[in-house]
């Protein structure tokens, strides 16, 4: 994803019908990942309270194995389940996802810019604002006779030189 980051937002001014025609489907692309991403999040968070569940239980039934020395009191069973490996690599997927579905919604956000500065393209092309100026041959025979009546009102005031 990082790589191709800046790739799906570069728009080629001179192709802008086939950019539009890339849109939608680079819009899906991402949108469909971003989904899947946050379906796994959810599914991490899940696995997550399951994972603590069944520490608390572990917890509750041996509290020395946990380093937990007379009566367990609520506070030191919460600890101790914290501490725990499991729980941690639980609740570590959970952030990589979460990470991930940021990233996927950036993208989508980004892609929706890319659409809007695709129409603003579409709008100053219509509007000529990457055309070159071109003389027209009626222009051309304008300025040019224009040009010989100039030359002609010198010479009549300032003799030919």
């Amino acid at each position: 994803m990082e790589k191709e980051k800046n790739q799906f937002l570069d728009i080629d001014i001179l192709n802008l019908d086939k950019e539009w025609l890339l849109q939608p489907k680079i819009f899906y692309k991402y949108s469909k990942q971003y989904a899947m991403v946050r379906k796994k999040l959810e599914e991490a968070k899940i696995e997550l309270e399951v994972v603590r569940a069944d520490l608390d239980k572990a917890v509750r039934k041996n509290p020395e194995k946990y380093g937990i020395s007379g009566k367990p009191t609520e506070t030191a069973i919460s600890g101790a389940v914290l501490l725990t490996k499991t729980y941690q690599e639980a609740q570590q997927k959970v952030i990589d996802l979460k990470y991930q579905a940021d990233i996927y919604s950036a993208a989508v956000s980004a892609l929706i810019q890319r659409k809007d500065a695709l129409e603003n393209e579409v709008r100053l092309f219509g509007q000529s604002y990457f055309s070159i100026p071109k003389a027209d041959m009626e222009s051309k025979d304008t300025v040019e006779k224009m040009m010989e009546e100039n030359k002609k009102k010198r010479i009549q005031k300032y003799g030919k030189k």
